[in-house]
């Protein structure tokens, strides 16, 4: 069986035609992991050798391509932006599960997780996400299988997001005048420096309007937290004309 399982899935792996279709590899190598499940569960009796078996296969066969680990955060930040947007919570979690069985066979996880932290924050900064819950779930899975070290950052991306919401509110009740007299309306993200996958921001100057509005969150954030200092990531952002 592990020859077989070898064979196939380096045969997917190194399928040129997956280069400029990720998913799809990622894809074929879900519905691959489950049918040799399937066959280990109904002819086998979920025998632990087989189970062994296949997991040293599928370790051999997926690190002969250097670039499994993007693939793999690539399909699961295409599954977050859409595809989890048209399924059940039940079929989202089976899902992650399978994915999560695939990372476990990754000997470059860092490069998975890498590339996952930087997807990650195009979606929470531009409101991508189709479902909050799927995506506590695979923070949760990774916890798991790497610790808390590991998705530290991921999960600290995660409150800065939450606690901007409330910081906002906050702004907006102590300032509705001049923003209404500004007849704009701002969203701003508060990034707890080093944890988010940014590197420095673009020099550039922004139009009086915004700049204007920067001033007035600026002044009244630094009344609020003495000895902090914001730094404006202006190309992370987004506007609406």
């Amino acid at each position: 069986m592990q020859t077989y399982i070898e064979d196939v899935g380096a045969d997917i792996v190194t399928n040129e035609a997956y280069r400029e279709k990720p998913l799809d590899m990622v894809r074929t190598l879900l519905e691959f992991k489950s049918k040799i499940d399937t066959c280990i569960r109904d002819s086998f009796a979920e025998n632990m050798n087989f189970q062994k078996a296949r997991d040293e296969s599928f370790r051999t066969f997926m690190n002969k391509f250097d670039k499994t680990p993007h693939y793999i955060a690539l399909y699961c930040d295409n599954a977050q932006r859409d595809t989890y947007k048209q399924k059940s919570m039940e079929d989202i979690k089976s899902e992650i599960d399978d994915l999560i069985k695939l990372f476990c066979c990754l000997n470059g996880r860092d490069e998975f997780i890498t590339a996952y932290e930087i997807l990650l924050a195009d979606r929470l900064l531009n409101k991508l996400s189709v479902n909050d819950e799927a995506e506590e779930d695979v923070i949760k899975k990774l916890q798991v299988e790497c610790g808390n070290n590991i998705v530290s950052k991921i999960k600290t991306m995660f409150s800065d997001v939450s606690k901007s919401k409330e910081l906002v509110k906050e702004f907006v009740d102590h300032n509705k005048g001049a923003l209404t007299q500004m007849n704009k309306e701002m969203s701003v993200q508060i990034l707890s420096t080093s944890q988010w996958p940014f590197q420095e921001s673009l020099k550039l100057t922004p139009p009086s309007s915004i700049g204007n509005m920067r001033m007035i969150f600026t002044n009244w954030y630094d009344r609020k937290y003495k000895n902090r200092t914001l730094v404006p990531l202006y190309d992370k952002g987004s506007v609406v004309l």
